[in-house]
C-alpha cells in the first residue's frame, strides 16, 4: 500500500511539473499532502507517541484525505459542480466518520464505518474522472482501455462498500445480525477494495482485450448505477446507525414521497379515462394553401426518410415543406432529401444544416420561413391532415399559445420485444403523462418535434439552445419564465415514429433525454419557482414535479438501506396493518396505469391476449429499474463532466422505399463524434494523437498527428506554458463537434455572438480572411442579420462613398455609413497606407453581392483555397481568432472537408504527448520538458492576430 500510496503522489507531481494539470491549491498541495500522510502514518502507528486507539484512527483518516487532496486536480473549463460536488460530499462523510468513532455510542462505530466507506469511495471515484480529465478522457467512454480501470474501481469501491456494510452489521461485540463466520471474509474483502482502489489511482498499464458484455454501453450505465447506489445506500446507512431517531421520519418522508407519486399515477389514469369518455371532435378539412411550412430534420436517416417524407406529401398536399438535412450525415441524407427537391421541385425546399446541431440548423432555418405557422418533424415522425387542421385551429383561437405540442406513437409497436418494451412507456408518458400535467397543471413542454409554432415565438428568446442536450425543454422553460407564451398539448394530434433498434441505442437515447432534463433543471429551476406569480400555483406546481421528477431517481433508491433495518429489527417496524395498506397502494399502482395505457389507447390497436397482458405488465414494473438505471447514469455523467455527445437513435422502419440510390453521391465520414448503427465507439488514440512541444521561439504549441505520421492540423498559436497548451486542448475537444461548416462560396457573411454577448457579422472571402465587420454590437441575432443585410447592400451600391479615416497612429481605415448617418460597416484592420485601405474596400465591394449569411455558434470551420490553390480548413473562434489550422493543404474541396471530419472524430478524446523541444520523439506527458514557463491566463482564442499553418509542424 505505501507503494502505491508512493506511486500515486509521484505521478501527481510529474503532472504538475510537466504542467499537464494543476493540482487543487497547487503544487504546495503535493508536499502538504505528503507530509500530512506521513505524519498521519506515525501517529497510526504509534512512533511519536501513544495514542488512544480512536485518535489513531482519525489520524489515519485525516491523513488519506490530505491524499486525496495532494493527488486531485484542477481540470479547466470544469464547472463548479463538477469541481465540487462530489468531493465536498466525500470529505464530509469522512469528517462524519471521524466524529462518529470519538462518540462513544454502542452504534457509533458502525456508522462511522459506513461513512468512511462511502466517503472515501467518492474521493476515489471523483480523483479517477479528473486525473483521466487530466489526460485528455473526459469521461472513460464503453470499449475504451481507460473503461477498463473505471470498471475495476467501480468493482473495487462499490464491492468493499457491501463489505462494510456486511462487516458493520454482523461485527462484535453486539452483533445487529449475527454470522461471525463472514464477518472476517468480509473485512478482508473491504480491505481488498481500498487498496485496489487506491493502485488504480496509480499510472496504470493497459489490460488485455477484454469482452465488451463487461465495458459496453449497457455495462457502463448499470455499473454506474449499482456504485452510486451502493455509496448512497451506505451513506444513508451510516446517518441512520448515528442516530436512531432519524430512521421513522427518513421512513416517513420516503413513504410520503412514493404516495404522492402513486397518486399522481392514480390521478393520471383517472383523467385518461375521462377523456375517453369525451366524443372526439372533428376539425376543419386541411386547406391545400395552409399557411405553414413543414421542417424536417436529419442526420444519418436516409433509411427512413424516404418513406416519412413519401407519406407527410402525400397527406399534406399543398402544404410547403423545408427539409434540414445535417451536412456532416455519414449515409445518403443529403442525397435523399435532394432527390425529393428535383420530384417535388414547387413544394420542397433543401437547406444542408451546417451549425453541427439540430438546434443551430432550426435558428439557422427559421429565417427561410415565410408561413405564419411552422410544423416541426423528426426524419422518421408521419402526420396526416388531421394532425395539421387541428394544431392550426388550435393556435388561430388561443392566442396566448405559441406551441401546440402533439401526441407521439408509436408506428410498429409489435415489431420486435424491444419495441413492445419501449412503446408500454411511450404510450404511458404521450397518452397518460403529458396530457394530465397539461390539463390538470398547464404544464405542457414541448418535446422536440410534432409540434405546431407560432414563426413568431422561437425568436422571442433567442432561438433553440445548441448548448442544451434537450433543446425542447430547455425552449419551453424560457418561453415560460421570460415571455407570456404559453405550450399546449393535444393528444389526439398523432404523430407516429419509430422506435429504436438496439438496446444500446435506447440508452444513448434515453441518457440524453436525462442528462438534457438535468441540465435544464440545474439552470432553470430556480427561475421557475421566482417566477411563481406570471407562472401561477398550479403551473408552477406543475412544471416544478416535472423537473424533480427528472433528478429524483437517487432518491427512490435508497429503499435498500431502509428495508435492511426494518430486517434486522434494528428499527420498529410499520403496523401490520399500515404497511398492508401502503403495500395495496403503492405496488399496483405502476402495473395499472401501464396497463391503461397499452390495452385502451385509441390510437394503436394491440393484441389482447393473456400472453400480451403478462409481457405488459413485466414491461411496467422493468421500466420501473430500467429508468432508475438510466437516470442515475446521467447524472453520474453530469458530475463526471462527460461532454455532451448527441449519438443518433438508429431506427428502421417496415418498407423500403426504392428511390434513386445509384444516383445518390456518397457523403464524407460522420462528423463530430456521433457513432453509426451496430458499431462500437472507436479507440480513436490509435489513430491520431496531439503532440506538444516548444517552437524555435521558445513558444508551446500542438499538433494533431495520424498514425501514419502526417500531421492533420496545427494549433493556431503558441503559449507561454504547457498548461496554456493543455486549456486549448481542453476548448477544441467541446468546440469541434459543434462547430459549422462556413462556406464561403466566394463569400460568406458570418453572424456569432462575441465574448461580451453581442451579435456581431464580418465578410468573409474566399481565402477565410475577414474583409469587413460591423462597427457595433448588436442585442440580438435579428438586429445583426438586419445589419449584415444593409451593409450588403450599400458595398455593393457603387454611388455609395465610404470614409477613409486615420486609426490614430496606426494608419488607415475604411467605414461606410446608412442614409441616416450611422456607421454600418468598416474595415477589419487598420492599414498603413491609404491606397491599402482602399484596396481592401475595394475587395469587400466584390465579394459583398455574393456572400450568403452564415450563422455561427461559438466556433466553425472555414474551408478556403490559400495562394498555391490548396484546399484548406481553419477552425475560427467566433471572437475572429484562429484556433486550429490545416496541416496541409489539399487537391479539393473534399480533400479538405474529408480531413475536417477525421478532426470532428479524433479531437474529442486523443491523448497527449509530449515532445522534447523540436524533436520528433514522444515521451510520457509525466515527464518534465523544456518550455514548461509559468502559469498562463491566456485562453485558447485569445491571440492579437491570425496565424496560419505554423512551419515547425509540417
Amino acid at each position: 500500500m505505501s507503494v502505491l500510496t508512493i506511486a500515486a503522489l509521484a505521478d501527481a507531481w510529474r503532472l504538475t511539473r510537466a504542467r499537464a494539470a494543476r493540482p487543487i491549491g497547487g503544487a504546495a498541495t503535493i508536499l502538504f499532502g505528503t507530509v500530512a500522510l506521513v505524519v498521519a502514518l506515525l501517529l497510526a502507528g504509534e512512533v511519536i507517541v501513544d495514542l488512544p486507539a480512536t485518535v489513531r484512527i482519525v489520524s489515519l483518516t485525516a491523513g488519506a484525505q490530505a491524499f486525496f487532496v495532494a493527488i486531485d486536480v484542477r481540470i479547466s473549463g470544469a464547472s463548479r459542480s463538477e469541481r465540487v460536488a462530489v468531493p465536498f460530499s466525500g470529505h464530509l462523510a469522512v469528517l462524519l466518520g471521524s466524529v462518529l468513532v470519538l462518540e462513544s455510542t454502542i452504534s457509533a462505530p458502525r456508522a462511522a464505518l459506513l461513512a468512511y466507506s462511502s466517503g472515501f469511495a467518492a474521493l476515489s471515484i471523483h480523483v479517477f474522472w479528473m486525473r483521466q480529465r487530466a489526460l485528455g478522457v473526459a469521461p472513460p467512454r464503453p470499449h475504451s482501455y481507460p473503461r477498463y480501470w473505471e470498471a475495476a474501481l467501480l468493482v473495487a469501491v462499490g464491492s468493499g462498500a457491501l463489505a462494510a456494510v456486511f462487516v458493520a452489521f454482523t461485527a462484535e461485540p453486539d452483533p445487529i445480525a449475527s454470522a461471525p463466520w463472514a464477518a472476517r471474509p468480509a473485512a478482508v474483502i473491504a480491505g481488498i477494495g481500498f487498496v485496489s482502489a487506491l493502485a488504480i489511482q496509480a499510472p496504470a498499464p493497459r489490460l488485455p482485450e477484454l469482452p465488451a458484455a463487461l465495458i459496453g454501453v449497457t455495462a457502463t450505465a448499470t455499473q454506474h448505477a449499482f456504485t452510486t447506489v451502493v455509496a448512497l445506500n451506505t451513506l444513508v446507512l451510516a446517518l441512520l446507525l448515528a442516530d436512531t431517531r432519524t430512521f421513522l421520519p427518513l421512513l416517513g418522508g420516503y413513504l410520503v414521497l412514493l404516495t404522492v407519486a402513486v397518486v399522481f399515477e392514480y390521478a393520471m389514469v383517472l383523467k385518461a379515462r375521462q377523456r375517453l369518455g369525451r366524443a372526439r371532435t372533428d376539425p376543419d378539412p386541411l386547406d391545400p394553401n395552409a399557411p405553414v411550412t413543414v421542417v424536417v430534420s436529419a442526420a444519418n436517416e436516409a433509411s427512413v426518410l424516404p418513406e416519412s417524407l413519401s407519406h407527410n406529401l402525400e397527406a399534406l398536399p399543398g402544404v410547403q415543406f423545408l427539409l434540414l438535412p445535417a451536412a456532416k450525415s455519414s449515409d445518403d441524407t443529403v442525397a435523399v432529401a435532394h432527390e425529393f427537391r428535383e420530384e417535388y421541385p414547387d413544394r420542397v425546399r433543401v437547406m444542408e444544416g451546417t451549425a453541427g446541431s439540430k438546434a443551430g440548423d432550426l435558428n439557422a432555418a427559421w429565417e427561410y420561413v415565410e408561413t405564419p405557422f411552422v410544423l416541426l418533424l423528426d426524419a422518421d415522425e408521419t402526420v396526416d391532415a388531421e394532425f395539421v387542421s387541428r394544431g392550426l385551429a388550435r393556435l388561430e383561437t388561443n392566442p396566448a399559445v405559441g406551441v401546440v405540442q402533439g401526441r407521439k406513437a408509436a408506428k410498429y409497436p409489435e415489431q420486435n420485444a424491444l419495441s413492445r418494451f419501449v412503446s408500454a412507456d411511450r404510450q404511458h408518458s404521450t397518452w397518460i403523462e403529458h396530457p394530465f400535467m397539461s390539463e390538470v397543471f398547464g404544464a405542457a413542454h414541448f418535446a422536440g418535434s410534432a409540434a405546431i409554432f407560432k414563426r413568431e415565438v422561437p425568436p422571442a428568446v433567442g432561438g433553440w439552445s445548441p448548448y442544451r442536450l434537450t433543446e425542447d425543454i430547455d425552449l419551453t422553460l424560457r418561453l415560460l419564465v421570460d415571455t407570456d407564451w404559453r405550450v399546449a398539448y393535444d393528444p389526439e394530434m398523432v404523430a407516429y415514429e419509430l422506435n429504436p433498434t438496439t438496446v444500446p441505442a435506447l440508452i444513448r437515447q434515453r441518457v440524453r433525454w436525462a442528462r438534457g432534463w438535468a441540465q435544464v433543471t440545474a439552470k432553470h429551476g430556480p427561475s421557475v419557482v421566482r417566477s411563481w406569480r406570471s407562472l401561477g400555483i398550479k403551473r408552477t406546481l406543475g412544471v416544478c414535479w416535472l423537473l424533480f421528477a427528472s433528478v429524483s431517481a437517487p432518491l427512490y433508491t435508497v429503499f435498500p438501506a431502509l428495508l435492511l433495518l426494518s430486517l434486522v429489527g434494528f428499527a420498529s417496524p410499520l403496523p401490520g396493518v399500515v404497511a398492508v395498506a401502503l403495500a395495496l397502494l403503492l405496488l399496483p399502482a405502476r402495473g395499472v396505469s401501464i396497463a391503461y395505457a397499452t390495452m385502451r389507447d385509441p390510437d394503436i390497436e394491440l393484441p389482447r391476449g393473456i400472453g400480451r397482458r403478462v409481457r405488459m405488465l413485466g414491461h411496467a414494473y422493468l421500466w420501473i429499474p430500467v429508468g432508475w438505471v438510466i437516470q442515475i447514469h446521467a447524472l453520474y455523467l453530469q458530475l463526471a463532466g462527460a461532454p455532451g455527445i448527441w449519438h443518433v437513435t438508429p431506427k428502421r422502419g417496415q418498407k423500403t422505399v426504392e428511390r434513386k440510390s445509384a444516383e445518390r453521391r456518397r457523403r464524407p465520414p460522420a462528423g463530430s463524434t456521433t457513432l453509426r448503427a451496430g458499431e462500437p465507439d472507436e479507440v480513436p488514440w490509435v489513430r491520431a494523437r496531439f503532440e506538444v512541444y516548444t517552437d524555435r521561439a521558445g513558444e508551446a504549441r500542438f499538433r494533431l498527428r495520424h498514425e501514419n505520421g502526417n500531421v492533420l492540423a496545427d494549433g493556431g498559436e503558441g503559449y507561454a506554458s504547457r498548461r496554456g497548451v493543455r486549456r486549448a486542448i481542453t476548448a477544441l475537444r467541446e468546440l469541434v463537434g459543434p462547430a459549422a461548416y462556413l462556406r464561403c462560396n466566394p463569400a460568406g457573411i458570418e453572424v456569432y455572438r462575441d465574448a461580451g454577448n453581442e451579435w456581431q457579422w464580418r465578410l468573409v472571402g474566399p481565402n477565410g480572411r475577414a474583409l469587413a465587420e460591423s462597427p457595433t454590437g448588436y442585442s440580438d441575432r435579428p438586429g445583426a442579420v438586419k445589419g449584415a443585410r444593409l451593409a450588403r447592400e450599400r458595398l455593393a451600391d457603387d454611388d455609395t462613398e465610404p470614409e477613409m479615416t486615420r486609426d490614430g497612429e496606426e494608419g488607415y481605415r475604411w467605414r461606410l455609413r446608412a442614409e441616416n448617418g450611422r456607421p454600418i460597416a468598416r474595415s477589419v484592420r487598420s492599414f498603413p497606407r491609404e491606397r491599402a485601405a482602399r484596396d481592401s474596400l475595394a475587395r469587400a465591394r466584390e465579394y459583398a453581392p455574393v456572400a450568403d449569411l452564415l450563422d455561427i455558434g461559438r466556433a466553425a470551420f472555414e474551408l478556403y483555397a490559400d495562394r498555391a490553390g490548396k484546399h484548406r480548413f481553419r477552425l475560427r473562434h467566433r471572437n475572429g481568432n484562429i484556433l486550429l489550422d490545416s496541416g496541409q493543404g489539399y487537391a479539393t474541396r473534399r480533400g479538405a472537408r474529408d480531413a475536417v471530419e477525421g478532426i470532428r472524430r479524433y479531437v474529442p478524446i486523443a491523448p497527449v504527448e509530449l515532445l522534447d523541444g523540436h524533436g520528433s520523439e514522444p515521451r510520457s506527458e509525466d515527464e518534465p520538458g523544456p518550455g514548461d514557463g509559468p502559469e498562463t491566463d491566456t485562453e485558447p482564442g485569445s491571440r492579437a492576430e491570425d496565424a496560419t499553418a505554423n512551419p515547425d509542424a509540417t
